[in-house]
């Protein structure tokens, strides 16, 4: 499809797709692409420049989990100090001093 899309003059493009290593691990790749095209303008060369994002998608990925869980112990936090200004709106009554019947 990437060499289908340049061949049609559709370039600078860019994707991303995996690679296993020797050793049998998965890298990611962020590919940049583009063609030189001769006198006619027909595809004569195709240019391709790749990078390992791996440990940045990985890092991204993290970011975006501490993220979430940020902003759920956030709204557990306000929802705790709402509850605890309630609270403290009510001490007064809570503890009032009741009126005691006497028995003997």
């Amino acid at each position: 499809m990437v060499f289908a899309d340049l061949c049609a003059g559709r370039f600078p493009n860019t994707h991303e797709n995996g690679w296993r290593t020797r050793d049998g691990g998965r890298r990611l790749i962020a590919w940049a692409n583009a063609a030189r095209v001769d006198a006619v303008g027909a595809v004569a060369y195709v240019i391709a420049s790749g990078i390992d994002v791996t440990e940045r998608r990985a890092a991204e990925a993290d970011a975006r989990t501490r993220a979430a869980q940020l902003a759920l112990l956030t709204a557990q936090l306000l929802r705790r100090r709402q509850y605890g200004l309630g609270l403290r709106d009510r001490l007064p009554q809570l503890c009032a001093p009741h009126d005691v019947i006497a028995t003997s």
